[in-house]
């Protein structure tokens, strides 16, 4: 999200120093909404951290949501992430999935659906998000052989 509104200030700058004032004007704009959404879903999820962290579940469940964009994979990641480092991993499942229903190439949804499973012990289903992100299951090979690495499932 960052990244974009930073090709949008770039591309401003780059109209203005040509002249082309509207062209500028748009980008600009646009640089302010990615920089301010970008804002926005910082203190949520900082927000969503604190609930977790010192309120009851039902409470933080509702501030945490406020991250949810249903189709924004990279929101999803973040909600099953903060859920995740939280130790709500049942909580992480719904957006992790989503998240890779609507971005299959993104590792970072991948990863974390995988490592989710794992936390709950689903090793087949952690397996399987490894190899459906095509990834052959190396999120979840950490080195390690079979009887030496408490990690190692395959």
């Amino acid at each position: 999200m960052a990244g974009r509104s930073f090709q949008h200030y770039r591309l401003a700058r780059a109209y203005t120093s040509a002249g082309r004032d509207q062209d500028a004007d748009r980008e600009f704009s646009l640089y302010t909404q990615f920089r301010d959404a970008h804002k926005n879903t910082e203190k949520d999820a900082r927000d969503c951290t604190a609930a977790l962290q010192t309120g009851p579940p039902a409470t933080a469940r509702e501030v945490c949501h406020r991250v949810f964009g249903p189709n924004d994979p990279e929101k999803l990641t973040l909600l099953g992430q903060l859920f995740g480092d939280a130790g709500a991993f049942e909580e992480a499942l719904d957006p992790l999935k989503r998240a890779v229903q609507l971005d299959s190439k993104s590792f970072e949804a991948w990863h974390n659906l995988g490592l989710t499973y794992f936390r709950l012990q689903r090793y087949a289903e952690a397996r399987a998000a490894g190899d459906g992100g095509g990834f052959a299951s190396r999120i979840l090979r950490f080195g390690g052989a079979a009887g030496r690495d408490p990690l190692y499932v395959g």
